[in-house]
């Protein structure tokens, strides 16, 4: 994301060139649904996923846009359903600023969970293992069965053992 917010494409809001770069780097891996870039008053600079340049996808109230904007500093999001493909996500932001640091917008990635759910299992888990990683509100990013699970808060199981651990700068 470091270098995408440097992208000239990206700090000069071509609309064109970034979508064309975002769906380039998006070809390249399995583990995202969507590469883009908004404006810091909201509107879309470039995405992977096709989005007229007149429409405005209001990602401004969520709380991980709203983070980025008021901290200056990259954030990692909590589960959300994307509002551009309608799929289960965890955004990863940070911002775009000029040369004199001043704020343009944000670029993200938005993780496809069920996936990075596949690739994350741990190893040596058996038929009665169920892990999850969950946001701070408790839904789950990533679970052993990433359907079952999709934004709905985890609770307790039947002789469950339940262990956590805070993933470092996230309020996973």
């Amino acid at each position: 994301l470091d270098v995408l917010a440097r992208l000239p494409a990206v700090r000069g809001r071509n609309h064109k060139e970034a979508d064309r770069l975002f769906r380039e780097l998006l070809l390249a891996t399995h583990r995202l649904e969507n590469i883009f870039a908004l404006s810091a008053d909201g509107p879309v600079i470039g995405t992977a996923v096709h989005v007229s340049p007149e429409v405005h996808i209001p990602e401004m109230d969520r709380p991980w846009f709203q983070a980025v904007i008021q901290s200056g500093r990259p954030v990692a999001g909590g589960f959300q359903v994307d509002r551009t493909i309608g799929k289960p996500v965890a955004v990863l932001a940070r911002p775009v600023l000029d040369e004199q640091g001043r704020l343009l917008g944000v670029v993200g990635a938005a993780l496809r969970l069920a996936e990075v759910g596949r690739d994350s299992a741990p190893v040596h888990t058996g038929p009665q293992t169920v892990w999850a990683l969950v946001d701070g509100d408790g839904l789950p990013l990533l679970h052993r069965d990433p359907t079952a699970a999709a934004g709905k808060p985890l609770g307790p199981l039947a002789g469950m053992i339940r262990a956590e651990t805070v993933v470092p700068r996230t309020d996973w």
